[in-house]
């Protein structure tokens, strides 16, 4: 009496009238639910059944089977608009969408399938871009942001393991400030004191070491001159044209 084969078994090995032996097998665990169906072919019937047992590691290891042919690119551009756009703030949306584009979806990985993307292939990413003259610092972001990005993929099971994880971080140099002696900064404000386009946001983002965007977010409604208090409220961020214009209201 015949039985039904589990998912992803597959049939015997079979010679073909071409000489080469073949293993056809099936699944349900995809990424949109519908089943597919896969062969396996090698010289012998140890090489197809050697194609097969790899292919149905990656399954129980969870890897979906994915009909859609999902590439790296796909991925990225996917997770900017659906994942990380909810995640953070605009202008890290933005730096992320502009580090990706660069250094990523204009390689050749870019159109490689999600989940054969390996190690190696981030690797000559990441050397890229030292190629190209950035320094560790930038190259660590660029690490950072694909990382969160492949580490997505896996959990929603669209990869079995993060290919990123097996590279170490990149060592950016230790940042060494330029900061101001007490002296300049005596200096700085009391050249400020004749400015009044300029002099009053200068000198409280000195002396409160507010942020460029926080300075400028400044409104009067943040002052309080009667018990001498000032309220960093908002930051001011640029907005490109193209997400100021097609963003969803």
């Amino acid at each position: 009496m015949s039985t039904r084969r589990a998912d992803g078994e597959g049939t015997k090995p079979y010679k073909r009238k071409d000489g080469r032996w073949q293993i056809t097998a099936s699944t349900t665990a995809t990424t949109t639910g519908r089943p597919v169906r896969k062969s396996f072919t090698g010289k012998t019937a140890a090489e197809a059944r050697a194609k097969h047992r790899a292919w149905k590691k990656n399954l129980d290891n969870g890897l979906l089977e994915n009909p859609e042919k999902t590439t790296l690119a796909t991925w990225i551009n996917h997770w900017l608009e659906t994942i990380a756009k909810n995640e953070v703030s605009d202008r890290s949306w933005r730096d992320y969408k502009q580090q990706l584009g660069r250094w990523v979806l204009t390689q050749p990985v870019a159109g490689q399938e999600l989940h054969k993307v390996t190690a190696l292939h981030i690797e000559r990413v990441l050397q890229n871009m030292r190629e190209a003259g950035r320094s560790e610092s930038t190259v660590l972001k660029v690490y950072r942001v694909l990382s969160k990005c492949l580490k997505d993929a896996v959990h929603r099971d669209l990869i079995p393991r993060n290919p990123i994880e097996r590279i170490k971080p990149p060592r950016p140099a230790a940042f060494e400030p330029t900061v101001m002696t007490p002296a300049q900064a005596k200096a700085l404000i009391s050249t400020l004191r004749f400015n009044d386009q300029w002099g009053p946001s200068f000198t409280v983002a000195l002396a409160l070491g507010l942020r460029q965007g926080e300075r400028l977010g400044l409104c009067w409604d943040d002052v309080n001159l009667d018990e001498g208090l000032l309220y960093v409220r908002r930051s001011l961020a640029a907005r490109t044209w193209w997400r100021v214009h097609h963003e969803k209201p």
